[in-house]
């Protein structure tokens, strides 16, 4: 049985891999036709609800006509899409919309991007716009009957020329794939890491909780750690002292002998004199 199963178990494992190896799925380019000829490309128009970044590419443009290139609330066709989300970033430091021109303003030269030069008056760009649904004016990309368009229109120097206008709408449902840094989803270890919710480490390591030693056993412990001091030895000056003592109690004794001694002999011979007489 288990030789019989190991085919059905590398196959399910080499798909596994073959999956993790392809990673989400790209959303599919969508692209629009101006009415000259231009055309501009998107590298996904069903986003994330958070908003992502694309891939704005265009070619086949006017190369003497700049062009803004944004996220605007469409008005329909023929008509100058407006407000544009974050508004009309001349900086270009948000990332939410891009100047292009060939031939800008003096004050321009260093914020318009120029074309890349196609030939025969022809332009085209590729650039990353960092799009999201709504901003802090109260464009709202979300809301009931609003639709908005990844759209080019020709820069203030003529805007009036709706002769560069292309565009392509734009859905914030979730039907796109965000950068994959950013989706938890195709991660194994977000959701199967032993160590995120297992880990003996995480819950029963012996550092995590301090041991408290009680207050009679941290006294026990310090007094163990105290030396007993010991005795001290008798000095010379107390052993020559003490035999002071010894020799005066001895004479003492001795005197006492011998006066006892002395009265006894004393009273010996008294009585041999009384027996005498």
């Amino acid at each position: 049985m288990w030789v019989t199963a190991r085919p059905l178990i590398a196959a399910g494992i080499l798909a596994s891999v073959i999956c993790l190896l392809a990673g989400p799925a790209r959303a599919a380019d969508e692209s629009a036709t101006g009415s000259q000829g231009q055309t501009l490309t998107v590298s996904g128009a069903a986003l994330a609800p958070a908003g992502q970044e694309i891939t704005v590419t265009g070619k086949g443009y006017d190369i003497a006509k700049g062009i803004y290139v944004a996220v605007c609330v469409d008005k329909g066709a023929g008509q100058l899409a407006t407000p544009c989300v974050g508004g009309v970033d001349m900086s270009g430091s948000s990332g939410s919309s891009k100047w292009i021109s060939s031939n800008p303003p003096d004050y321009g030269k260093d914020l318009a991007m120029p074309y890349t030069d196609e030939g025969g008056g022809k332009g085209g760009f590729s650039i990353k716009l960092s799009v999201k649904p709504r901003d802090e004016i109260g464009t709202d990309c979300t809301a009931a009957g609003v639709t908005c368009v990844v759209y080019t229109r020709a820069d203030h120097t003529r805007s009036a020329d709706r002769t560069q206008d292309v565009r392509i709408p734009l859905t914030f449902t979730g039907g796109g794939s965000t950068t994959p840094s950013a989706s938890p989803s195709v991660s194994p270890s977000a959701s199967a890491s032993p160590s995120a919710s297992a880990s003996p480490s995480a819950s029963a390591s012996p550092t995590s909780t301090p041991e408290v030693t009680p207050s009679g056993d941290t006294d026990t412990q310090i007094d163990a750690k105290v030396e007993q001091t010991p005795t001290p030895k008798p000095t010379k000056r107390t052993q020559l002292a003490k035999t002071g003592v010894d020799v005066w109690m001895a004479t003492v004794i001795g005197l006492a002998v011998l006066a006892g001694g002395g009265m006894l002999m004393f009273i010996g011979r008294e009585i041999r004199a009384g027996a005498r007489r």
